[in-house]
């Protein structure tokens, strides 16, 4: 249960346990004890862990199909370019976002006895800040781009920050398409010097990809892969190490208030702790580390944690106790798209009750609500003529939604500045485009008339006979009928 994302807690076990117990003696109301659960654990060679949370969609892409068809096209693509010994031509680029609640650390400290709730003082002040770094396969990094909120840092400090660094703003200090466009012509391109040809591996995230990237890529030899979506927590390189940066630059950041208690970090000296930071965390050593650990480079599809990965639904449950051979079970009866069990194997075992399978069964999760989703669920090559026309399409139909987008809301702003008549026979409201639906409006000619308009076809004859004549002799005026009533 635990490698497909539902492990049992210590009170579901005795749950459990209770039941299989009751059936032989079904006067047993007392669930078995805590020592119990341990000595069971140390039976079964198992043990309680704090679990991390992995959304949903990470769960469904993380298939050994998707990994093993990501590293096939991995391996054809360093053969191809030919960088099998070539690491500080592989490259890896990710965002990591900075700000007041990220950069705190989870560090003990030492407090008088008794204290119920020691603090330590908050030494950033700052909104996000996106990092957007790029490092090799042999442990060398490139100048970093930082993304602030709005402004750029201003202040003394400014002239202090890394002149080779990257600066930019954006409204909510996340990357944008322009922003990794400014990048990848600005620091990237430069960065890799004359070798070619050059890999740049990133995610799926749709700021990434743009035509002006793609074009500078075929133009400059460089090959780009887009990871498979949703795996960059075990498949990028950089992922693996960002949580060591953040960590030395938040107890950096903590060092400094332990010498001077009423230095702040803001947005202006930011750049200056990151980079101090950034040069003890990210030794070549451990930037190397990442690309093992991912098995990037050495190319090396085993040396990713197989923890991430969704069991096959061949999966066999393995037990030499006689006492639960009714659990022992091949999970064959299983869907084989998403590796949900058809028949849920606790209902199967006898452990729970019949009625509660459909509650049980876990949902299809790879597959989506709305009847026309498309899903990526693998890794591609954005260099190519087909993604550079799936773009352009994308950005024509995105351009057409735009106009259509723009057309009715100029319809409905003219249709608010429109004033609004209500006829005084039949009082039906409408406006002056009626006309142009053959509605034809007209207006009593004297001064404060408390109705004013009417329609045309709703008045008599002879009130019709007068309206022709004002229009044609200036001097003939028309008066409504409750106008010429009160005169």
């Amino acid at each position: 249960m635990s490698e497909r994302g539902f492990g049992l807690t210590r009170k579901v076990l005795q749950t459990f346990a209770l039941s299989v117990t009751r059936k032989s003696c079904p006067s047993v109301q007392k669930p078995n004890s805590k020592k119990w659960c341990q000595k069971f654990l140390k039976k079964y060679k198992l043990s309680l862990r704090t679990p991390n949370s992995l959304q949903r969609s990470r769960v469904a892409v993380s298939s050994q199909e998707t990994i093993d068809e990501y590293f096939k096209l991995l391996d054809s693509t360093i053969n191809k370019l030919d960088l099998q010994d070539k690491p500080s031509q592989i490259w890896n680029a990710d965002e990591a976002g900075f700000g007041k609640e990220t950069d705190q650390i989870k560090q003990k400290i030492i407090s008088p006895t008794g204290t119920k709730n020691p603090y330590r003082q908050q030494m950033t002040d700052y909104e996000h800040i996106t990092l957007l770094a790029c490092a090799s396969a042999a442990g060398g990094f490139m100048p970093n781009m930082l993304i602030f909120t709005k402004s750029l840092p201003c202040g003394r400090y400014a002239s202090e920050m890394p002149k080779d660094w990257l600066y930019a703003t954006a409204e909510n200090g996340y990357i944008t398409r322009d922003l990794f466009e400014n990048w990848f012509e600005k620091v990237f391109i430069p960065s890799i010097g004359l070798r070619r040809p050059n890999l740049l591996i990133i995610d799926n995230h749709s700021s990434h990809l743009s035509i002006p990237v793609i074009d500078m890529a075929i133009e400059h030899n460089i090959e780009i892969l887009g990871l498979p979506p949703h795996t960059a927590h075990f498949l990028q390189p950089l992922d693996q190490i960002f949580h060591q940066l953040r960590s030395g630059y938040s107890e950096l950041a903590l060092n400094i208030g332990l010498v001077k208690a009423d230095m702040v970090i803001k947005k202006n000296t930011f750049a200056i702790v990151l980079q101090q930071a950034q040069d003890k965390a990210w030794s070549p050593h451990v930037i190397k580390q990442g690309f093992r650990k991912t098995g990037l480079y050495p190319l090396n599809s085993t040396a990713i944690d197989k923890s991430f990965i969704r069991p096959n639904p061949t999966t066999t449950i393995q037990t030499e106790d006689p006492s639960l051979k009714n659990v022992e079970t091949t999970l064959n009866d299983t869907c084989k798209t998403c590796g949900r069990a058809i028949t849920n194997p606790l209902v199967k075992a006898g452990l729970v009750d019949k009625d509660l399978h459909d509650i049980l069964v876990l949902e299809d999760i790879t597959k989506s609500d709305k009847p026309n989703n498309k899903r990526l669920t693998g890794a591609r090559i954005y260099t190519g003529q087909e993604m550079r026309d799936e773009l352009k399409r994308k950005a024509e139909e995105q351009k057409e939604k735009e106009e259509g987008l723009k057309q009715r809301k100029a319809i409905a702003e003219d249709d608010e500045d429109d004033e609004m008549f209500t006829c005084g026979v039949c009082a039906t409201r409408g406006k002056k485009t009626d006309e142009q639906n053959g509605i034809l409006w007209v207006g009593c000619d004297r001064d404060g008339c408390p109705l004013n308009w009417y329609h045309y076809d709703c008045l008599s004859r002879d009130d019709q006979l007068t309206i022709d004549m004002s229009l044609l002799f200036s001097e003939v005026k028309w008066l409504c009928p409750v106008c010429v009533e009160e005169e």
